[in-house]
């Protein structure tokens, strides 16, 4: 048997391919998929691979978040972030959360083999673009304000933006959540007065910009 990987990606089409193509390969057992941060939680704390393979921006929890959570849950679990997105704030924020690794979706089959071995054996990796964007920004110190901003917000105010920018109504959201919609709009005033925005869509453009969620719209 070879290193067991469990896939987190909302693109259906792309977690079964990759999925198909590792287990071919002889040197990885793909135990699980996943669409949304939420079960690749569930899979990873039942399963325990040896490395999760997870997007950034996915549904109902983010990847950054989802990696915070299986860390904490199963220490021995590496995490090896796969995204189309290498800007800076993704990268800082997907090692800060316990990522082993930060590799782009454009990598060809040999960097991401050599990737999921090395995080696996305990090593780190970073894909030269994060590497070169990380650099660039830790140099130029462009980082510290927005980075500073999203760091202010609880894993909890997280969700709720995430799920806010996804359209989910007030409602939706304490029902996801377990919360009352007072304690949902209480969050969200408490978000808003933090990070200086005044409108849900601000909130959107927000969440877009970290990574919290996808290009989407917010509910009318």
């Amino acid at each position: 048997m070879g290193l067991t990987l469990l896939i987190a990606d909302d693109h259906t089409v792309f977690r079964e391919m990759l999925a198909a193509w590792l287990s071919r390969s002889g040197d990885f057992d793909v135990v699980g998929g996943a669409e949304d941060g939420h079960t690749a939680i569930e899979l990873a704390r039942d399963l325990r691979p040896c490395v999760v393979l997870t997007d950034n921006a996915m549904p109902k929890l983010n990847g950054i978040d989802a990696t915070r959570e299986i860390v904490r849950l199963v220490p021995e679990t590496k995490v090896l972030v796969l995204s189309d997105d290498a800007n800076s704030r993704s990268v800082i924020a997907a090692l800060e959360a316990g990522a082993s690794g930060y590799l782009s979706k454009h990598c060809s089959a040999e960097e991401l083999t050599w990737a999921i071995k090395n995080v696996a054996s305990g090593g780190t990796y970073l894909s030269a673009p994060a590497n070169s964007t990380l650099v660039r920004h830790y140099i130029s110190g462009e980082l510290s304000g927005e980075h500073l901003r999203s760091a202010s917000l609880t894993a909890r105010e997280r969700q709720v933006v995430q799920l806010l920018a996804e359209g989910q109504t007030t409602k939706q959201v304490a029902a996801d959540l377990r919360l009352s919609p007072k304690t949902v709009d209480w969050h969200k005033g408490r978000i808003m007065k933090k990070l200086g925005i005044e409108s849900v869509a601000g909130l959107v453009r927000f969440a877009i910009s970290e990574g919290l969620a996808s290009d989407v719209l917010p509910a009318s």
